[in-house]
């Protein structure tokens, strides 16, 4: 049998929490089936749940590769409405006010905060720095070169990050 996935219906099913006995639910069912939960590595503890109480091997995967998702579509459109802004505080001040009211009017669209513009710049700045999976995980092939670096990086960013 093989499981894909987390929270297996089995696992859950009435018996002891620990110690299973041929009297609970899971056992009965497993039996001597060969039983392979494929679980990823960063949820341990769940792991160890479908083990225990399921008689599981697991079978273990990786996250993702990460990368930086940058600004894209209406998000770098409303950053270039922003430029356009700074630039016209100091060429023409006339059009501030018409602009800003674009500004919102996008930013309300994205469903982006605009109560003044620092809030705002402050906001696509965290969107743009932010990690975004890049692809998938194949079993039986390890990250290697660019992607492992950005493994690496991802989770750094994650232990390091001031709080």
């Amino acid at each position: 049998m093989l499981h894909v996935g987390t929270h297996g219906t089995l696992e859950f099913m009435s018996g002891k929490e620990s110690g299973m006995s041929g009297d609970c639910i899971p056992d009965a069912l497993i039996q001597d089936i060969p039983h392979f939960y494929i679980y990823y590595v960063g949820n341990p503890s769940e792991a160890m749940i479908a083990k225990r109480r399921s008689h599981a091997s697991l079978i273990g995967y990786q996250s993702p590769p990460f990368t930086l998702s940058g600004l894209y579509g209406e998000y770098a459109g409303l950053e270039a409405m922003l430029h356009q802004y700074r630039e016209a505080g100091h060429i023409n001040s006339a059009r501030l006010p018409d602009l800003w009211e674009q500004i919102q009017e996008q930013a309300e669209a994205l469903f982006i905060e605009a109560s003044d513009l620092e809030t705002l710049e402050s906001e696509l700045y965290r969107i743009r720095r932010s990690y975004i999976p890049n692809g998938l995980h194949i079993f039986s092939r390890s990250a290697r070169g660019i992607i492992s670096y950005s493994i690496c990086k991802f989770f750094s960013c994650l232990t390091l990050a001031p709080k």
